[in-house]
Order: C-alpha cells, then structure tokens, then sequence
C-alpha cells in the first residue's frame, strides 16, 4: 500500500475568508444595537416596575449601560460600572411606587348595628360588659373580689375559670350510694382509709389539693369497680401516687408509697393498681374538688381581717372533716360543701354568716345550704368522739389557730 502525501491546508485563503466573517459578524451585531435602542425608546425601562408586574434586572440594564454587546475590548467595562454603581441599589422611581397603608381607626359599632358588625371577626362584643356595669350600679352592696393585682389568682379570668368549675364538678362525681353495691367494704373502712391518707400526706408534706384528688379519685374508683376489703388499701395508695404525681412537683417516689404500706404490696402491685385506675377514670384527673372552690368564696365572705385567717382554718377543718365522713357528702358537688363551711365558719366565729357578695360569687341562697350545713354541724359536733382523729390532731396546732379545739355553735344560722 502506497502513501500519498496530503496537500497543504491554504492558509491564505482560509485567512481571508475569516476576516469577511468577523466584518459580517461586527455588522450584525452592530445592527443589533441599533435595534435594541430603538425597542427601547418605544417601551417602559426595565428599572420600572409596571402593571404587568415586571421586575427589575439590574444586571443586564448595566451591561447595556456600559456596552457590553460581546466585545472583547472592553470586557471589563461592566465590572468598572459596578464600582461606581451598586447592582442592588433601589431605583428612585421604584422608592416612590410604596407607601405604609394604615388603617383607619376602629368604629364602635352602635347597638342598632351591632348584628351587621358581629359578622367581622374583628368587632368586639360588649353586650356582656354593659351588662356587668349595669348590675353593678343597680347592686352597689356587691364587692368585686377579682378588682387586684394578684397575679396568683389570674383575676383576669378568675369569674371565666370558676363557671367553667361549676360546670365540670357534676362530671367528675362519685355515684352517691355506690357504698350499696360493695359486698366487702363499707364507709367506716373508708373512713379508716382516709384517716390513714391524711397522715400520709401529712408525713410527705403533701399539698392538700393532693388530698382531696385522692379522695376523688378513690370515690369516683368505688363507684365502679367492686374491691376487696384486702386491696382497699393498695387502691388508697395507688390513688395519692396519681394525684402526687399529677399535683406535685416532687411526688414521692414509688418505694416510698411501699414503704409506708408497710411492704404490704410491692411497687408491681402498686403500678399494676395505679394502671388499673386509670383505665377505669378514663384518665380524667383534673377534677374540680373542694379546695377549688373554697377559695374563692372565702374571699367573698368579706370578714375582717383579724378574723381571716382563722375564719380560713375552720372552713379548711371542715372540708376535711366532710372528706372522712363520706356517707352524708357524697350527695353534694364541692362547691355546695365549700359554701356551707364558709357558711359555718362564720357563724361559729360570731360573724355574719351570709351576705350578698357571698350569694353572688356562690351562685346560691343560704335556704339552698341548709341540709348540708346541718350534716356540717353534726360532723362538728361529733368528730371528738369519733375514733379517726388524724384530721383534729392537725387542726389543733397553733398555725391552725387550735381550730379543732372550738365547740360546734348550738344554733344554726337561720336562712
């Protein structure tokens, strides 16, 4: 096979033809230019946004600016107009085209219009305030127990929270004569029970919130399951270490409810109870109890300020005491209980019993507490002779104003 060499490549020709292609390239893009400035002139500049909502391209605006059609001359033209102006600063058309929108100031609606405003999420009802100022002036005896700053007592909603009270007692109640359908425990073991419960809460410093949701708790327990009179017990303590739990910021730990059962149950007894609980509460443990109440209506008694805190004291006895009697309470809500102690309290310290304030924030009429104040009356008077005396032993200490120690009043107060 033969090599045959290759002619050579005509440069001077392929020379030629190149220079009559960049003149025809310069020409078109020259005429290019002239096109674009003409566009131009008929249409809005790209630094001004128009109706059709078009943005700013502040790149290319500076590279027609500085001649940057493709020559290699002046490549750095562009980079030399950046130092002198910024690519991201605002237009001055483009700072006039906004402005701060205010709106115009609020129009109370009037009482004629009010059924046309109500429809704007934003129109205030005052219909509920015009008529709290118009019970205040026609009822000036009644004193605002929430006017304050005791950011404790959220006064701010303190009327809001206690009607939401009032309405979720009657849900979180035991079935009064659940006692009936227990075959192997009856209300002195329950007592005994509870008188137990009071040392214990006493022994960890439990709060007494603490107590009376285990109370409710154990109450609202029996009203559906049938326990044995050996497993009381492990029910009482299952039922302190859920509200500990619950109302506590330290509860007790699970060995020290062992502990004080005397190792009569281990702590898989004890969480297998406290499961079983649950379950059957429907995890409900956020129950109004006495204490809620009891509260408030304290503040509403209005007593002189010497006599407050033992007036408190007594009220706080006899709450306890309805707690360890439970055959005669279990028929009334917390808040009935929480107004007939304060009720008794008072007239057991000689100070007036019943005043419109009282009715106000109650929600009752002393004619609608008698029969509980009466069943108060008698658990005071009976409770020295009373075999369970954890809950006297507390009272009749000196911080507790030796209330236990005060002798039930003979007479009633009279409706």
């Amino acid at each position: 096979m033969s090599l045959s060499i290759r002619e050579p490549f005509p440069i001077s020709n392929n020379f030629e033809n190149n220079q009559e292609s960049n003149v025809l390239k310069k020409a078109k893009m020259e005429d290019g230019q002239v096109r674009a400035t003409q566009q131009g002139q008929k249409r809005a500049a790209l630094s001004t946004i128009t109706n059709n909502a078009m943005r700013i391209q502040p790149f290319r605006a500076a590279k027609q600016q500085a001649g940057f059609a493709g020559s290699k001359n002046d490549e750095n033209a562009f980079s030399r107009l950046q130092q002198k102006t910024s690519v991201f600063a605002v237009p001055k058309s483009a700072q006039q085209s906004f402005s701060i929108h205010e709106d115009p100031e609020p129009v109370i609606a009037s009482a004629q219009s009010r059924t046309h405003s109500m429809d704007s999420p934003m129109v205030i009802d005052s219909s509920d305030d015009e008529d709290f100022e118009c019970t205040k002036e026609t009822t000036p005896e009644i004193h605002d127990i929430d006017n304050g700053n005791d950011i404790f007592g959220v006064t701010e909603y303190a009327s809001e929270i206690y009607q939401y009270l009032k309405k979720s007692e009657l849900k979180n109640m035991p079935k009064p004569n659940y006692m009936k359908k227990q075959t192997d425990i009856n209300h002195s073991m329950r007592s005994i029970l509870v008188d137990w419960l009071v040392e214990v809460a006493e022994e960890y410093k439990l709060s007494l919130q603490t107590l009376y949701l285990t109370i409710n708790y154990i109450d609202r327990f029996l009203s559906v399951m049938s326990v044995l009179r050996g497993k009381l017990q492990l029910v009482g303590t299952a039922c302190m270490l859920i509200a500990a739990k619950f109302e506590e910021i330290y509860p007790p730990d699970i060995s020290d409810f062992v502990y004080i059962t005397d190792d009569t149950y281990n702590a898989k007894q004890v969480l297998k109870m406290e499961s079983l609980i649950l379950k059957t509460l429907g995890f409900e443990v956020c129950a109004p109890t006495i204490l809620n109440f009891l509260e408030r209506f304290l503040k509403a008694a209005e007593c002189p300020e010497a006599d407050k805190s033992k007036v408190e004291s007594l009220a706080k006895y006899l709450c306890e005491l309805s707690l360890l009697n439970g055959e005669p309470f279990l028929q009334y809500r917390p808040s009935t209980v929480a107004a007939s102690a304060v009720v008794l309290s008072l007239h057991t310290i000689g100070l007036t019993s019943w005043n419109p304030t009282l009715a106000h924030y109650t929600g009752f009429q002393l004619l609608d507490l008698q029969a509980c104040v009466h069943d108060l009356h008698r658990a005071f008077s009976h409770a020295p002779k009373q075999q369970q005396q954890s809950i006297r032993e507390k009272y009749k200490s000196s911080s507790c104003h030796g209330v236990a120690n005060l002798p039930a009043p003979e007479m009633l107060p009279l409706a």
